[in-house]
């Protein structure tokens, strides 16, 4: 397949345009998920597994850090 040929994802950040030439943003849920599998191989989707995974945990300790703030916040405004 020719790269012209491929379906073309744009989007604009600030000034800056992204182009993205795959089908991957256009296909569903379901197909993602089993493109994913049938690549697991490739760097690049390994890289992106590892990007995921500590996003979702930096995520996960925010959340666990705001909670404690919120429930110390309360003990805090009680003793002044």
């Amino acid at each position: 397949m020719e790269q012209n040929e491929r379906p073309c994802y744009t989007t604009q950040i600030g000034n800056t345009t992204i182009k993205i030439r795959s089908a991957l943003p256009f296909m569903t849920d379901e197909q993602q998920a089993q493109w994913f599998r049938d690549n697991d191989s490739l760097p690049e989707v390994q890289m992106l597994k590892r990007a995921w995974v500590r996003a979702t945990w930096y995520n996960h300790k925010r959340r666990i850090i705001r909670a404690e703030y919120e429930l110390n916040k309360g003990k805090l405004e009680s003793t002044v």
